[in-house]
C-alpha cells in the first residue's frame, strides 16, 4: 500500500475520533450503564482468525490491530466503524543488565544506536506508529521533548565500542576487550499466529544487531512461557510492549531497583543509585512542578544507562460492530474502552451479549500477581467499572 494513501486513510481516521463539533460534550457523571446483558471476551489468538470473527459478526469489538493490511481491510467494510487515536503504547527491546554483555552501559548504548527504528517502523507498520527513543510514549505529557530523534548510526555505535577495547573479528563480530568472542545471544518473541507484527520486528531487531557485529538468533515461544522467564531474568533479549497510563508512574515500576523481585515489573534487572533516588522523587513527588524536575532527570538518566531499548509507540486501532450506538472514541482513546462498555446499546433496542476479542488466554486474575497486559485488560475492567 502507497505511503500517501495509509497517511490519508490515517488521517480519516483521527479526524473520525474526534467528536463532531454539533455533537453533546461527553459528560462522564450523566453515564447510567451497563446496557449490555453481558460481556463476553472471546480468546482468539490468531490475527487472521480475529479479522474473520468480525467480519462474520461474530465479534462485536476488536481492538489492538496491528497489521496495516488488517486495518485496510477491516476499514472497508461496511458493518465496521473504525477508530484510531495515539496510544499510550510503548515497545521495547528488553536487555537483561545482570548477563554480559548487557551488564557493560556501553554495549548497550551502542545495540541502541545500531537499530534502525524508522526503517523498521516504516516498512512494517506502514505508518501507522511512530519510532521513538524515549521510556515514555510522545502521546505523554511527560515524554522528554526529543523522544523521537533518530539516533540510528552504526558507525557510531561502532567506533563506540572499539574505544572502549572491543574489536571485531574476521567474521565481523563483536570480541570482548579480554579478546574473547561475546556470546551467542537468543532474542525471546511471542509466536508469529499470536503476534505478527511483534514476530517479524523481533527478526528485524536480530538482523539489525547481527549487522552491528552481534551474534542474536530469535527464539518463538508462547506468550505465557516468555513472560515466565522474563520474570525469572532467563533470558538475554527479549521483545515486549507495554500499555502505560496517563501519569510517568511505569518509570519507577520498570526501572527502579526495588521492583526487581519475583513478579515484579524491573525485567531488565535495573539498579542504579541516582536514577533510584530520581524514580523515587517522582514517586512522591508533593506538587507536579516537583514530579516534573524528577520525571525530567530520570528520563536524562534512562537516556545515559539505556537499560533497554526504546523502539515504536503504536496507534491505537478498534473495530467496532456498527450494531451498536453510543460508541465512544476520541483522539486520544479508541471505541475499545470502559466507557463504551458503559454505554453502547443495541441498535434495535433489544439487549444482548457484546463480544469482543482478547487475543491470548490470562496468565493470572490475581491482581497481587498479574504480570500482563492481557491479564489487566481483563482486570482493568473489572476494577475501573
Amino acid at each position: 500500500m502507497g505511503m500517501k494513501k495509509v497517511a490519508a486513510l490515517t488521517a480519516l481516521l483521527l479526524c473520525c475520533a474526534w467528536p463532531s463539533l454539533g455533537a453533546p460534550v461527553f459528560d462522564p457523571e450523566k453515564v447510567t450503564g451497563p446496557r449490555i446483558e453481558r460481556l463476553c471476551l472471546v480468546i482468539v489468538a490468531n490475527a487472521d482468525a480475529q479479522v474473520l470473527a468480525a467480519e462474520n459478526g461474530e465479534l462485536d469489538i476488536l481492538g489492538d490491530i496491528a497489521r496495516p493490511a488488517d486495518i485496510d481491510r477491516l476499514s472497508a467494510d461496511p458493518n465496521l466503524e473504525m477508530s484510531l487515536a495515539r496510544g499510550f503504547h510503548a515497545f521495547f527491546l528488553l536487555m537483561n543488565n545482570t548477563r554480559a554483555p548487557w551488564n557493560d552501559r556501553i554495549v548497550r548504548q551502542a545495540a541502541a544506536q545500531s537499530i534502525d527504528r524508522n526503517g523498521m517502523v516504516r516498512s512494517i507498520y506502514s505508518g501507522y506508529c511512530e519510532p521513538i527513543n524515549s521510556w515514555l510514549p510522545p502521546v505523554s505529557p511527560w515524554a522528554s521533548p526529543d523522544g523521537t530523534r533518530n539516533i540510528f548510526d552504526r558507525a557510531a555505535a561502532r567506533e563506540k565500542l572499539l574505544s572502549c577495547g572491543y574489536r571485531f573479528n574476521f567474521a565481523g563480530k563483536l570480541t570482548a576487550p579480554d579478546g574473547r568472542p561475546l556470546p551467542k545471544i537468543t532474542l525471546l518473541a511471542p509466536l508469529a499466529r499470536a503476534a505478527p507484527t511483534t514476530a517479524e520486528m523481533a527478526e528485524r531487531l536480530a538482523d539489525s544487531l547481527n549487522a552491528a557485529g552481534f551474534d542474536v538468533e530469535v527464539e518463538p515461544l508462547d506468550f505465557s512461557a516468555m513472560v515466565a522467564r522474563l520474570d525469572r531474568k532467563d533470558y538475554s533479549l527479549a521483545v515486549l510492549a507495554w500499555s502505560m497510563g496517563r501519569n510517568p508512574d511505569s518509570l519507577y515500576s520498570f526501572y527502579h531497583s526495588s521492583m526487581d523481585v519475583a513478579g515484579g515489573y524491573n525485567l531488565t534487572g535495573t539498579h542504579d543509585a541516582a536514577l533510584d533516588a530520581a524514580l523515587t522523587r517522582l514517586r512522591f513527588a508533593p506538587d507536579k512542578a516537583s514530579a516534573e524536575r524528577a520525571s525530567a532527570e530520570a528520563q536524562r538518566l534512562l537516556g545515559e544507562l539505556v537499560p533497554s531499548v526504546p523502539v515504536y509507540s503504536r496507534f491505537s486501532v478498534a473495530a467496532v460492530s456498527k450494531k451498536w450506538r453510543n460508541v465512544l472514541s476520541t483522539d486520544r482513546i479508541t471505541a475499545d474502552n470502559l466507557w463504551t462498555l458503559m454505554m453502547a446499546e443495541p441498535r434495535d433496542g433489544t439487549t444482548r451479549t457484546m463480544t469482543m476479542a482478547l487475543a491470548e488466554e490470562p496468565r493470572s486474575l490475581n491482581p497481587f500477581t498479574a504480570s500482563s497486559a492481557y491479564s489487566w485488560q481483563v482486570l482493568g475492567m473489572i476494577y475501573e467499572a
